[in-house]
């Protein structure tokens, strides 16, 4: 009517230059905002002031019972852009007279300014900020008050302050040079063993980003599992197994072996995270098998499943002898998981003493489709080869290895995925050495000193988007010594001694990538590199003491194993001790 006088212009003007245009809904309790919003929004509506990035947001006034106050106009028609905020009796600073005051003051627009303060946090903390992402978020963010959803009287609902400044959306990492988003729930790491207690430092300040791009800070060391230190036991029952004297010869030529392994057999794992995909990937029947014969008498072939190919290697050359499960620490620690690998192997013996051996094996890590954590539902691969040239020498042999292991997107069996990802390929070449000679009898027994040793060298191809790039060429070691005694007590029994160290990395460092701040010029997160040791803190000796008898079809086996600096950590020890029997029929 003719009472009426204001401008509408203006206010538009504010949402054509990409600002943020925040009005009172009036004070009439009207079930429609009053006519200057209403007109305003069509403005904005009609010439699509909001492609600038600007936005108009009306804000009704609530009582401190959170209803819509009697005074307060409603939501309306314009519900999808209105929201409430506390708009009676509200503390306010006044001046009168040139004396300050504290009084109260009622109205929708002593709410107007609690979303305008809203907003100026919002642009106060991400800049970066369009006035158009802000109002989503104060919007989207609101508590529903009132019908379910967005209603005619509330609109959105209530300013939330504190779920509007949480990340909304899907959160990603904040990676340098990533094409695609990178989940942060899908961003994890566990360890390999040689690499110990050692874990990425300086992960308590991750950048995310969630939808508009605003960047948070958290901290992801959660997110990076160290190895295990506790003694596989499962491991080393399957490896007595692995050694048991099952087989048959099926010809002159032929021989066969397996290893079954009853489904019910309980298996502890070593982190709870850890124990439904071992239950899963290696609680099978068939554990283990291999064929074995021979072309003629210089050469021999074998070919199965369920061994490392340095294991397989000692089928074709007989390297190993009958105190391979005598001992229990250091049980299986080749550079990846052997239990599904795929072997075959060839040796040429080039004279009476000299014998040349040849294998290839190809496998992976089980991983477990739809399990809980992304890092463990892959399969990885892993492809080796392996050549062995063994010396026979009165009293005793030696042997010199040179191998090579491609591993996909795993190093030395570490698990890792999305934003935390280690590597697309890493290629370890190796060098080993072993050795017995027998030093003859004591004590009415026959005593066997057995060595072996092993090195190698890394290579890492870094993977994209991930945080983690660049690892160096570290190197890998491992070795033992064992002495050993023949029917020392009684007929069919066997002692021995053992001092080891497991596989550890030695010098493993890797370039880590992290976010540091928001860059307005770039519209992009900056970025900080560093590098980062993966050496563990300790490194592992383990002292062992075995005993084996056997007796017609039963057998019995005690060992007493003292490590220190347990999986390569620093100042931790401890002490295991294993019984174990068996018998066949």
């Amino acid at each position: 009517d003719g009472n009426q006088h204001f401008v509408i212009t203006n206010g538009a003007r504010v949402v054509e230059l990409g600002g943020l245009l925040v009005a009172a809904a009036g004070n009439d309790g009207d079930p429609d905002p009053m006519v200057s919003n209403i007109q305003t929004q069509e403005l904005v509506d009609d010439l699509n002031l909001t492609a600038s990035g600007g936005f108009f947001l009306v804000v009704g006034s609530i009582n401190s019972s959170g209803t819509i106050s009697d005074f307060s106009d409603w939501a309306g028609i314009l519900k999808d852009i209105f929201l409430v905020a506390p708009g009676e009796d509200v503390a306010v600073n006044s001046e009168l007279l040139g004396i300050s005051k504290v009084g109260v003051g009622s109205g929708t627009s002593f709410a107007a300014p609690h979303v305008v303060g809203a907003a100026a946090l919002l642009f106060g903390q991400w800049p970066q900020l369009k006035a158009i992402e802000v109002a989503d978020i104060l919007l989207t963010t609101a508590t529903d008050l009132g019908a379910l959803g967005v209603d005619v009287i509330y609109g959105h609902g209530l300013l939330n302050v504190d779920e509007a400044t949480k990340p909304q959306g899907q959160t990603t990492v904040a990676v340098q040079g990533a094409v695609a988003p990178i989940s942060v729930a899908d961003s994890m790491m566990v360890m390999g063993e040689p690499f110990g207690d050692a874990t990425p430092q300086n992960l308590t300040s991750v950048m995310i980003l969630d939808k508009y791009d605003r960047d948070f800070y958290l901290d992801a060391s959660q997110a990076v599992l160290a190895a295990p230190t506790s003694l596989n036991f499962d491991g080393i029952i399957d490896g007595k197994q692995l050694q048991s004297r099952g087989g048959w010869q099926v010809n002159s030529g032929l021989n066969a072996y397996m290893v079954v392994q009853n489904n019910s057999l309980s298996r502890s794992g070593h982190r709870d995270t850890l124990t439904d995909l071992e239950r899963n990937t290696q609680n099978q029947a068939l554990r283990s098998w291999h064929f074995s014969g021979s072309f003629d008498k210089n050469s021999r072939w074998v070919l199965g499943q369920g061994r490392g190919l340095d294991s397989a290697l000692d089928l074709v050359d007989s390297s190993r002898g009958t105190n391979a499960d005598l001992f229990v620490s250091g049980y299986q620690q080749n550079l990846v998981n052997s239990g599904n690998n795929f072997f075959m192997a060839t040796g040429i013996n080039f004279s009476d003493r000299d014998t040349l051996t040849f294998g290839l094996m190809t496998g992976d890590n089980k991983g477990q489709q739809g399990h809980a954590l992304a890092v463990y539902q892959d399969d990885l691969a892993n492809y080796g080869v392996e050549t062995r040239l063994t010396h026979r020498f009165d009293g005793g042999r030696m042997s010199l290895g040179l191998g090579a292991l491609m591993e996909k997107n795993s190093v030395l069996g570490s698990r890792s995925s999305a934003g935390f990802a280690l590597a697309d390929d890493t290629v370890t070449g190796t060098l080993s050495f072993k050795g017995e000679l027998s030093l003859g009898t004591a004590f009415g027994s026959s005593w066997t000193l057995n060595g072996q040793a092993m090195g190698g060298m890394s290579n890492v191809s870094s993977t994209q988007g991930s945080l983690f790039n660049g690892f160096n060429n570290f190197v890998s070691t491992q070795w033992s010594a064992t002495l050993t005694a023949h029917e020392l007590f009684t007929a069919g029994d066997r002692i021995g001694f053992k001092i080891s160290q497991p596989l550890r990395v030695e010098n493993a460092q890797i370039m880590v990538s992290t976010a540091t701040g928001f860059n307005l010029a770039t519209d992009a997160p900056d970025f900080e590199r560093r590098k980062v040791n993966l050496t563990p803190s300790g490194r592992e000796i383990s002292l062992e003491a075995g005993y084996y008898l056997q007796k017609g079809p039963w057998s019995l086996s005690a060992n007493l194993i003292q490590r220190f600096n347990a999986g390569h950590r620093a100042g931790l020890h401890d002490t295991a001790v294993l019984l174990h029997t068996s018998t066949t029929f």
